[in-house]
């Protein structure tokens, strides 16, 4: 035991998912007890692995392998940056394919990923995350249904969320497939869109009257 101790290496805090796994593995092979692995994970540590040991678990007296190993691998856990899921968030745009209710759900899950915390001093607060949600999803929609969002101007996520699903429906009912429309449906469809047209005149000179 002693000799494999000597050899087995020091860790950090950032190996604990090699060091814990390979202590088990050499444990089991050298018929070591949970005590004795203890030890040697106590004796090998170092940098700021040994400092939060002697901060929050040294004093101990019912300390256990398992309990010690929870406790290093939980305080360590590598996190995605923050930076890297607030990009993620912010440059989130709606597909080509992708319909107004699933590019809401993937942003609002975006913004979950990198607005939530369990920290009090990183804790973001509510109406903020909404206003950022909501700006962000307007931006991140398609152009032609952005446009109509913007003159709406919705105030909260649901609002902007439940109008955009209504302008994306009325552009399938403007523009459906042609491959499933029938030349007696022809005349029909075209009035529709031309009525959707006058509509939408209407809409931008009323938005543009002072």
């Amino acid at each position: 035991m002693l000799l494999l101790c000597r050899w087995y290496p020091l860790y950090r805090e950032k190996m604990f998912v090699i060091f814990f796994p390979s202590l088990s593995q050499i444990g089991q092979l050298s018929g070591w007890s949970h005590s004795q692995m203890l030890i040697i994970a106590k004796l090998k540590m170092e940098g700021n692995a040994r400092k939060v040991y002697e901060a929050s678990l040294q004093n101990d007296k019912e300390l256990t392998y398992e309990k010690f190993k929870e406790a290093m691998t939980s305080h360590f856990k590598e996190t995605p940056p923050f930076a890297t899921e607030f990009g993620k968030f912010s440059s989130a745009v709606q597909f080509e394919f992708e319909n107004v209710k699933d590019f809401s759900i993937r942003v609002q899950g975006l913004s979950q990923k990198c607005l939530e915390s369990d920290s009090e001093n990183e804790k973001v607060s509510e109406s903020f995350k909404e206003k950022l949600l909501l700006s962000k999803f307007i931006s991140g929609l398609k152009a032609n249904i952005r446009a109509q969002v913007l003159i709406a101007d919705p105030s909260s996520f649901a609002e902007a969320v439940d109008f955009a699903l209504r302008v994306e429906r009325s552009f399938d009912v403007a523009s459906p497939n042609v491959n499933f429309i029938s030349q007696t449906d022809s005349n029909a469809v075209e009035g529709v869109k031309d009525g959707f047209t006058k509509t939408l005149d209407l809409v931008f000179k009323t938005a543009g009257t002072p």
